[in-house]
């Protein structure tokens, strides 16, 4: 039942992960600061006791206040919002991964209540017992939310890097897949970064002096260090991720982009904290710091964002698609259609409705990635097309450029979503031979670069020869649509394949 429900809570602007996105945002920064956190507090308050250091000490006591507010206000309610979220949106897939790591699931569980309960300890007995016992307390802490991570890092990699399907289940081998510990470096590292800004955030409200200093130097040696780790361990990471998973590296044209973007922020964050830590430490003032740290958060989510892209078109990779429909039942769907498998058109109002059939089954099968006029809107390829035409991209979906899962349903269901697309948009014509192209063949080709290249395709052909092959394209392969386009429009796409459209090869 889980394959059919439906929750677009902001369809018309946001797709519903984009949502998830949002909150795991938050949630997954706050919890690597807290691993951070816990792993720095132990080794500073070690050293404090050991080396007999009062004022770093007291600094510590004030700085674990808000770090204990952080962890169990934010951390707490930000995790319990991810659940809400992807129980909602991703059902299907939510229950897989629950009833595969039931068990580990419940030890993380564990592992999380106890940190909680050891850093409420830590702060409520601060100078009240044993300086021996009370670095226990964070001790424990630190192991116990380390584990949390050691534990909830195993399901996020196996959504990328899961056993394989033909064997048994094993659930060692799930657990610590190809990804594990590249992936448990890379995290562990990240978490130490960010706990050395939030440090060091701290010290710049410090009145100036020696101690200051002593201590900004102290706490970048902590950010130096696990930047240099991070670096080889996002290497390792690269080396374990399957071919297929890169091929989307290659196909999405941003991710490159963000990648660059996202390293660029790292080096940027670490060299404002190098001249106001080291070089000019008197320009560490609480912006400066702030700005930072703000680089490093935004660079872990935006490598986030590639970890995430690299398992489409799947959610959990040989097991549900993006849009949280089973690979097991999809060629159910396509057989039989996946309007008589839904229990929700079985309403007598909806069956007689095809623009409500449509929107449902666009809301389930395409919204979880796409909107009408928002975030990866369909506004620009849908507007420019006849109707005919769209129901075949619908139907051909799984060809496009962009990894798309295969479609869901048969010929009805293709033609009830082509149907409500068009009716959502008003019909725009082409103007140029690039803007047919744009509308027509860039869903699926480029033009002058290596993704299935029409410029090379088409080099040295006549505009007559191209208009014979583009109006029997279907003939050619499964992969490409009927021609539904008017002459004029075959004549200027025609020009611009040639390359006798300057206008369009500029753009």
């Amino acid at each position: 039942m889980m394959d059919y429900k439906i929750f677009p809570p902001v369809n018309n602007f946001l797709f519903s992960p984009l949502t998830i996105a949002i909150i795991g945002f938050l949630h997954t920064a706050l919890a690597h600061l807290a691993v951070g956190g816990g792993f720095l507090l132990f080794i500073e308050e070690r050293r404090g006791i050991k080396e007999g250091d009062s004022f770093s000490l007291s600094f510590l006591k004030k700085v674990s206040q808000k770090f204990l507010y952080i962890v169990i206000i934010f951390v707490s309610i930000s995790g319990a919002g991810i659940w809400f979220e992807i129980g909602l949106i991703s059902p299907f897939s939510t229950a897989y991964l629950v009833n595969t790591f039931l068990w580990i699931f419940a030890i993380e569980w564990v592992f999380f209540f106890l940190s909680i309960t050891f850093l409420l300890l830590h702060y409520e007995y601060w100078g009240k017992i044993e300086d021996r016992l009370h670095l226990q307390l964070i001790r424990n802490y630190a192991i116990s939310t380390f584990m949390t991570l050691f534990f909830i890092n195993a399901i996020l990699t196996f959504q990328l890097t899961p056993t394989k399907l033909k064997s048994s289940f094993n659930l060692f081998k799930a657990f610590f897949n190809r990804t594990f510990f590249p992936s448990l470096f890379s995290r562990s590292f990240l978490a130490v970064m960010i706990a050395s800004l939030f440090l060091i955030f701290f010290v710049s409200f410090m009145e100036e002096s020696s101690l200051k200093r002593i201590i900004a130097r102290r706490y970048f040696k902590f950010l130096l260090y696990s930047f240099l780790l991070l670096i080889v361990s996002l290497i390792l990471y690269g080396f374990q991720i399957p071919k297929t998973s890169m091929q989307n590296f290659e196909k999405i044209s941003y991710l490159k982009g963000i990648l660059f973007f996202s390293l660029f922020l790292l080096l940027i964050g670490l060299s404002i904290s190098f001249f106001s830590c080291i070089v000019m430490q008197r320009l560490l003032k609480p912006h400066l710091a702030l700005s930072s740290l703000l680089c490093v958060v935004i660079s872990f989510g935006l490598l986030e964002w590639i970890r995430e892209d690299l398992r489409l078109p799947y959610l959990i990779v040989q097991r549900s698609y993006g849009n949280d429909i089973s690979v097991k039942k999809l060629k159910e769907y396509q057989d039989n259609g996946f309007l008589v498998l839904a229990p929700y058109f079985d309403n007598k109002e909806v069956k007689k409705d095809d623009k409500v059939q449509g929107e449902l089954l666009f809301k389930r099968l395409c919204g979880n990635c796409h909107t009408l006029r928002g975030v990866n809107s369909l506004k620009k390829t849908f507007s420019n097309i006849d109707e005919q035409y769209a129901v075949s991209l619908v139907r051909k979906s799984s060809f496009f450029k962009a990894p798309m899962p295969p479609f869901a349903g048969g010929e009805k269901e293709s033609e009830l979503i082509g149907k409500y697309l068009k009716s959502k948009f008003k019909q725009e014509n082409p103007k140029s031979g690039y803007d047919v192209f744009r509308a027509r063949c860039a869903t699926c080709h480029d033009y002058g670069r290596p993704n299935r290249d029409l410029k090379k395709s088409f080099n040295g052909l006549k505009e007559k020869k191209i208009e014979e092959i583009v109006e029997n394209m279907d003939l050619f392969t499964e992969s490409m649509p009927k021609w539904t386009g008017s002459d004029e429009e075959k004549a200027k796409l025609s020009r611009f394949l040639s390359g006798s459209e300057k206008e369009g090869l500029k753009k």
